[in-house]
């Protein structure tokens, strides 16, 4: 399993570890247009680093491609960033955040050379 911290940065009080199955899956395409379903959950496992906090995570997304080529993703988040976070600093924190995340993991997809085979141009026109 690669250690994709270096992709992701959550900014805390201490390190956090979200430790999470990623289940993908591509849908039937619509119009010519592809969509997937994306399901993060928060699985059991050993801490990287002893003096992390473990967080919990888990999310759906819908991914679809618009008639213009561009890209929509619909997201469902229930978080806990776990330690002493209020839990309103993680819920005013929390949509950038998922923001940025979403924009690092398009960049590191694109990077992968058996992706663009199959996600070439996402985002883009074609």
């Amino acid at each position: 399993m690669e250690d994709v911290r270096r992709y992701l940065h959550i900014q805390a009080f201490a390190g956090r570890e979200f430790l999470a199955s990623v289940i993908s899956k591509d849908l039937p395409e619509m119009d010519g247009r592809r969509s997937s379903v994306v399901i993060s959950l928060p699985i059991e496992g050993e801490m990287v680093s002893e003096s992390d906090v473990r967080g919990k995570y888990i999310s759906v997304e819908y991914i679809c491609e618009l008639e213009s080529g561009e890209v929509e993703i619909l997201t469902g988040v229930c978080s806990d960033a776990g330690g002493s976070i209020p839990r309103w600093v993680q819920n005013m924190t929390m949509p950038g955040q998922i923001f940025s995340d979403g924009k690092r993991f398009v960049e590191y997809v694109r990077n992968q050379p058996a992706a663009n085979e199959t996600i070439n141009g996402i985002g883009e026109k074609k």
